[in-house]
């Protein structure tokens, strides 16, 4: 797991869940699989666990996970709707609380 150290998420306590993303892009012999994952969680350790249920484990540690949003990441530009991504940024949730409530958003895009 690679970790990006940049702006933090909106949110309060150390303790507190607060906004993770994951981002990955592979390239394999049929073209490029891209991934955005998001959750509200304590701990960059949770986000990979989360992934390594849907990916694997293997994969999951090669995800960039970072606490809140980079909106300029290119997997977050190509995968992520422009309305979507101010929420996360804003709110460090999706409309409704759907985050909070133990939720995910998770993306994945085969191009090739």
């Amino acid at each position: 797991m690679r970790e990006d150290a940049t702006a933090p998420a909106v949110g309060s306590s150390r303790d507190a869940c607060r906004l993770f993303t994951a981002t990955l892009a592979i390239r394999d012999a049929e073209g490029v699989v891209e991934v955005f994952h998001a959750c509200r969680v304590r701990t960059s350790g949770e986000v990979v666990e989360r992934l390594a249920s849907r990916l694997g484990p293997a994969l999951a540690s090669a995800a960039t996970v970072r606490e809140g949003l980079d909106p300029l990441n290119p997997v977050v530009v190509a995968l992520v709707g422009a309305g979507t991504a101010r929420a996360l940024a804003a709110e460090g949730d999706l409309p409704g609380g759907a985050l909070r409530s133990d939720g995910d958003l998770h993306v994945v895009q085969r191009r090739g």
